[in-house]
């Protein structure tokens, strides 16, 4: 508060000493308050007095503008009325403006003058323009983008951005970012969605605008290279793609267009990026390759299936030294959808042209267990041997895998030792049959 004292009189006349300021006969009741109001509200400023006389009189004053002087209104702005209640006067100012800011004085004149300060300040809730003025933006992988959220208000709004769903506005995990303006410089496909601006000050209500960002970007696929089955079962291949816009999806068998009408067995569907071939009822017809294709605006793509009824994942377990010097246990797994028959076996010496025939070299195997072994008898001590092994099912025949293998000196025969082995390895695969089952 300040307090403005004129006291007129100056000072006595042919005295060397200042006057002693005379007592205060009339002045304000209570202290004056500062106001805080936001723009286009209602303010009311009250001045209270107490020993007004005949010579005395209140002026009102807005900086150095005289709104009322003797309760006679001297400004003509509407908005600004005053109210009289007794030694209490009322100054009303609606619809505040930023020109109604500063300080307001209610001024006593008389034989001394004194007056009481309040302190005005207008506040002006936040408003935005984004730029640029668009609520969908259409982006090619890899382009820059600055978009700016221009406020107003006062005091000056600060400006949060964020993403609706909560996901990082950046790569390094950052969910927020305050500054009027985002700016990405690559933007990749992580950087679609829907970002918002928050513009806040503390008066009024916070403002958000909205912008919805769209990357597009050509297709990519990925799918599994082989389709295991058998004639009769149904089987679905699946072509996973990632594309925005979302891609339109072709099959074809053998590189020729699938036929669905005619092809009744075979029934396309497509979940957003995912495409997938029902073929049921397989038959020998429709084994073969398949292509899924899938194209938008941006680019296109396509990868190879194939659906097969061969056996697969044949694969030696086995080390390549043996413990025993006249006799070698082989182990392997193999999986087939159809009925597995048999395995193949052949055994070389090394170095030699000479083939090592086994008293049976077609080894039954059965289909519910996909590790086997087979102990190959009648071999010498420290040879170098190769065996070659395919499996078969009803339709086809795996790939050969081949291994060398060694057996021991003459000081490790074979003996019950190997028998109580193989009778180990026979339990062990019992086990894992049981389990898969």
């Amino acid at each position: 508060m300040k307090l403005f004292l004129t006291l007129l009189g100056g000072l006595l006349l042919g005295s060397s000493e200042a006057s002693e300021p005379p007592t205060l006969e009339y002045g304000f009741v209570g202290e004056p308050q500062d106001i805080k109001v936001l723009q286009g509200e209602s303010v009311e400023f009250v001045c209270e007095v107490y020993g007004m006389g005949p010579g005395n009189f209140i002026s009102w004053i807005n900086g150095t503008n005289i709104v009322y002087f003797d309760r006679h209104k001297v400004n003509q702005d509407d908005r600004i009325t005053m109210e009289v209640d007794g030694n209490k006067e009322t100054l009303k100012i609606k619809d505040v403006d930023t020109r109604d800011e500063g300080t307001i004085l209610c001024q006593i004149s008389g034989s001394y003058t004194v007056a009481q300060e309040k302190k005005l300040t207008v506040n002006i809730p936040p408003s935005v323009i984004m730029e640029p003025d668009e609520r969908h933006i259409d982006l090619i992988l890899g382009e820059s983008i600055d978009i700016s959220c221009v406020t107003a208000g006062k005091p000056t709004p600060i400006v949060t951005w964020s993403r609706t769903d909560g996901a990082p506005v950046f790569a390094n995990g950052e969910t927020h970012q305050t500054g009027e303006t985002l700016s990405f410089d690559a933007v990749d496909k992580h950087h679609t969605g829907t970002y918002s601006c928050a513009a806040s000050n503390g008066f009024g209500s916070d403002v958000t605008k909205h912008i919805d960002i769209n990357v597009m970007y050509k297709p990519t696929v990925e799918a599994e290279d082989v389709y295991y089955t058998d004639q009769g079962k149904t089987t679905e291949l699946t072509c996973r793609f990632d594309a925005n816009p979302k891609v339109q999806v072709m099959w074809f068998h053998n590189n020729v267009d699938i036929n669905f009408t005619e092809r009744t067995n075979i029934v396309p569907k497509q979940n957003g990026g995912t495409a997938t071939l029902i073929i049921s009822n397989v038959e020998m017809s429709d084994l073969g390759m398949y292509t899924c294709h899938g194209a938008n605006e941006k680019g296109e793509v396509q990868t190879d299936v194939e659906l097969s009824v061969k056996p697969y994942g044949l694969r030696i377990l086995s080390e390549e030294e043996s413990p025993y010097s006249d006799s070698y246990i082989l182990e392997w797994q193999v999986a087939s959808v159809a009925q597995l028959i048999e395995c193949n076996l052949k055994i070389y010496e090394a170095n030699k042209s000479e083939e090592i025939f086994l008293e049976n070299n077609t080894i039954p195997v059965t289909q519910e267990a996909m590790t086997h072994s087979y102990q190959i008898t009648g071999l010498h001590a420290n040879g170098t041997f190769v065996a070659y092994l395919n499996c078969r099912n009803k339709f086809a025949s795996t790939v050969t895998e081949e291994i060398e293998f060694y057996t021991s000196s003459e000081e490790n025969p074979n003996s019950a030792c190997a028998l109580s082995i193989l009778m180990t390895h026979l339990v062990t695969m019992v086990m894992l049959a049981f389990m898969m089952s």
